[in-house]
C-alpha cells in the first residue's frame, strides 16, 4: 500500500501536530503502508522538523532548477494531458502520483474556502486526472461565494473534488453543514486530527530553567490582521495594545503564575507570518508582567507537554484549543473562525468561547470582550467528558478511512 500524502500546510506548529498524529497512525494502524509526503520547492528546514522518522516514511520537497515553470505545463495538462509529457520535470514530479495506491489531502486549514488555495485544488484535480483514489482528510472548508467568477469555479472546483472522493473527513460541524449544503454526500464527521496522539516528551531545560517552580499558564494570542475578517480593521499596534491588556486580565486573576507564549506559526520570516514577532511586542509593553517569550522552534509535542502541565490556557490560535484540550486542560478560546467554534460546538464546550469576529469594530466592543474574559475566567475547569468524546470521533474517523483505504 503506497500512500502519497500532498498539500501538506507548513509552518503552523497546529499542522505539524495533525501531520505527525495521521502519519503515526497510519504506521501503527495500517502496517503494510509506505509512506510519502511530497512538497514542491518547500523550506527544507521547517520539513525537517515536521518529519516522522520511520523506514516506512520518505518526505520528499520536489525541486529542480526551473522546475516551478513546470508548475504551468502541470496545471494546463489537466485540459490537455499531452503538456505532461513536454516538460520533463512536469512528468518526474507526476511520477510520484503514478507511484501512489491512494493520494491523502493532509489534515490542515482552510485552503478549499475563503483563502482560496488554487494550488491546493489543483494538487487534487491532478489525482483525479490520473484516476487516484482520494481521501480527504480532517479538514475544514468554506465559505464559499458564486461571485465573481473565479469564486464560483473555485467553489464548482471543490464540489467536484469532494464528490469524487472515495473519502471525506470535515473536523467541525460548521463544515459539515457547508458540506451539506453543497450536497456532498456520505461525509464523515471527525475532530481534528491531532485528537489522535498524546505525545509525551521532556520539557527542554533551557524553558524549565525559566518556569522554575512556579505554577504557570499557557497564553497564545494571535496577530489576526492576516485575516480576511481583520483585514485594514486594524494596526498590529492596535492588536499588541488589546493582547496587553488581555495579559493584564489575567494577570489579575493568576498574579503569582508565570504566563508562558507558545508560537504557533514559524519560520515564514515576517511580522505578520512568525507569531514571536508580537509576542516580543506583548512582552516590551507589558514587563512588568510574568510573561515567558518560548521561542519558536519547539516542537507541538513539546508545546503539548507544556500545556498539558499548565493551570490553565488561554488561546486565539485554532490548535492551542485543541491542545487544551486534547490535555484536559482548563481554557478560554477566542474565536476568530468557524474552525474554532464547531470543534467547541461538536464537544458541548461553547461557554468556554468568547466571539470576536467582531474585534475592532468598535472601543465599545473591546472593551465587552475584555470584561467578558474577565467573568469567565473564574468558571474554567477541566473537561475529561470532551476530551475522551474528542479522542473517540478521532480514532472512529480515522477508523473508517483505513477500512476505506486498505480496499484500494
Amino acid at each position: 500500500m503506497n500512500i502519497l500524502i500532498v498539500n501538506q500546510p507548513l509552518n503552523n506548529r497546529g499542522d505539524e501536530s495533525a501531520h505527525r498524529a495521521l502519519v503515526r497512525s497510519i504506521l501503527k494502524y495500517i502496517p503494510e503502508a509506505k509512506v510519502r509526503v511530497l512538497w514542491k520547492g518547500a523550506n527544507q528546514a521547517t520539513i525537517d522538523q515536521f518529519e516522522v522518522k520511520s523506514p516506512r516514511t520518505e518526505y520528499v520537497n520536489y525541486y529542480r532548477k526551473h522546475s516551478l515553470k513546470a508548475d504551468v505545463f502541470i496545471q494546463y495538462g489537466l485540459k490537455y494531458p499531452i503538456l505532461w509529457h513536454i516538460h520533463p520535470y512536469a512528468a518526474e514530479y507526476l511520477n510520484y502520483y503514478r507511484w501512489a495506491d491512494a493520494v491523502v489531502c493532509a489534515p490542515g486549514g482552510i485552503c478549499m474556502g475563503g483563502f482560496m488555495n488554487w494550488g491546493h485544488e489543483y494538487a487534487l484535480l491532478t489525482a483525479m486526472k490520473l484516476h487516484k483514489p482520494i481521501f480527504y482528510y480532517g479538514r475544514s472548508i468554506g465559505p464559499f461565494w458564486d461571485k465573481p467568477k473565479e469564486k464560483k469555479l473555485f467553489k464548482k472546483q471543490a464540489i467536484d473534488i469532494l464528490n469524487y472522493a472515495n473519502y471525506v473527513s470535515l473536523r467541525e460541524s460548521e463544515s459539515m453543514r457547508i458540506a451539506h449544503d453543497l450536497g456532498i454526500k456520505n461525509v464523515v464527521q471527525t475532530v481534528d486530527t491531532a485528537f489522535l496522539d498524546y505525545p509525551k516528551v521532556e520539557i527542554p531545560q533551557e524553558i524549565q530553567s525559566k518556569i522554575g517552580n512556579s505554577r504557570y499558564v499557557v497564553f497564545v494570542p494571535n496577530l489576526l490582521i492576516w485575516h480576511y475578517y481583520y483585514k485594514d480593521k486594524a494596526s498590529k499596534e492596535q492588536v499588541v495594545d488589546f493582547w496587553s491588556k488581555v495579559v493584564d486580565v489575567i494577570t489579575k486573576h493568576y498574579p503569582e503564575h508565570k504566563i508562558v507564549m507558545l508560537p504557533q506559526t514559524f519560520n515564514y520570516g515576517t511580522y505578520a507570518g512568525d507569531d514571536i514577532n508580537m509576542f516580543k511586542d506583548i512582552e516590551v509593553n507589558r514587563s512588568h508582567s510574568n510573561l515567558i517569550v518560548v521561542d519558536d522552534q519547539r516542537s507541538s509535542d513539546i508545546q503539548q507537554t507544556i500545556i498539558r502541565n499548565a493551570d490553565a490556557m488561554f488561546g486565539a490560535r485554532y490548535h492551542s484549543v485543541v491542545f487544551a484540550i486534547n490535555n484536559n486542560v482548563p481554557f478560554v478560546a477566542f474565536n476568530y473562525e468557524h474552525k474554532i467554534s464547531g470543534l467547541l460546538e461538536e464537544l458541548n464546550l461553547k461557554d468556554e468561547m468568547i466571539d470576536i469576529k467582531n474585534l475592532f469594530s468598535s472601543s465599545y466592543f473591546n472593551q465587552h470582550v475584555i470584561d467578558t474574559f474577565d467573568a469567565l475566567i473564574p468558571n474554567i475547569h477541566r473537561s475529561p467528558k470532551a476530551q475522551e468524546k474528542a479522542k473517540a470521533i478521532a480514532k472512529a474517523a480515522f477508523d473508517k478511512f483505513a477500512e476505506k483505504i486498505n480496499k484500494v
